[in-house]
């Protein structure tokens, strides 16, 4: 998580060369051999400026840190979704957070009823090159982390090959691109009003 005199969110350096879980490991467990290897690449994201390592495992979205990680975008097709990466490859931790997370989705932002746009849960594979393509399409709505606390994502970091074929660095800042504060945020909302009731 960020420091506490950072309230406006988190910054992710996207990792490329390390690997914080993988299929048949324990990542879905919270046991020290899943986060202790993991402490030499975050000390390389501090002082590159980051707060945390965003974890990628060939090539695809794991989690953020040693907390899951959300991305609330609009489908192609123009659904709102908010879509986290699956249990299924035992690579991410099913945590109470998550859990709450996606339950209060469910509950409050499914169907529409709470006057805000019906929000769609997706647990699925995602890549780094899916959110840079909704990133340029405008599609993304916000990202955030969550493991014991929830705190927004307002930059990551991904080298990328564009699609001219030239090589290059991007930075991804979602705040000037989304709206990543809570209150402008549904899904951020809605927790933040349940952890306050």
């Amino acid at each position: 998580m960020p420091p506490l005199g950072a309230p406006q969110g988190m910054k992710l350096l996207a990792s490329t060369d390390g690997v914080r879980a993988w299929p048949g490991g324990f990542g879905f467990a919270k046991v020290g051999a899943n986060y202790g290897p993991s402490l030499m690449a975050n000390g390389e994201a501090k002082a590159r400026g980051y707060d945390q390592v965003l974890w990628l495992l060939n090539g695809q979205v794991t989690e953020a840190g040693a907390s899951n990680f959300f991305i609330m975008w609009k489908s192609r097709e123009g659904k709102l979704q908010l879509v986290t990466a699956p249990l299924g490859d035992k690579i991410i931790l099913d945590g109470v957070t998550r859990r709450s997370i996606l339950q209060l989705t469910r509950e409050r932002l499914l169907d529409g009823r709470t006057g805000l746009e019906p929000v769609e849960i997706v647990e699925r594979h995602f890549t780094m090159e899916d959110v840079v393509e909704a990133v340029n399409e405008g599609r993304i709505m916000e990202a955030f982390a969550a493991g014991t606390a929830v705190s927004p994502i307002i930059i990551m970091w991904f080298p990328m090959i564009l699609t001219t074929g030239h090589s290059t660095s991007c930075a991804l800042s979602l705040s000037s691109i989304t709206r990543t504060k809570i209150s402008r945020s549904p899904c951020l909302k809605v927790i933040a009003d349940h952890m306050l009731l």
